[in-house]
């Protein structure tokens, strides 16, 4: 989220996006089908409307409360 922020003004040159890591933060890496990459420290957001990010529905059925 903060990265799509970041790129809607411009001007604003500085975001900080964390992604953990698949051992440490299993449901993140899960819940969503894709993510924004992260190269040589700069984040290439999708194209599609919204966040550009889609859900794994299946996966959020199997682990909810």
């Amino acid at each position: 989220l903060h990265a799509h922020l970041v790129a809607a003004f411009p001007r604003c040159g500085y975001c900080v996006e964390s992604h953990g890591a698949p051992d440490r933060d299993p449901v993140w890496f899960g819940m969503f089908k894709e993510r924004a990459r992260i190269r040589d420290s700069h984040v290439f957001l999708s194209d599609r409307p919204g966040f550009g990010i889609e859900i794994d529905w299946d996966f959020v059925g199997a682990h909810r409360a």
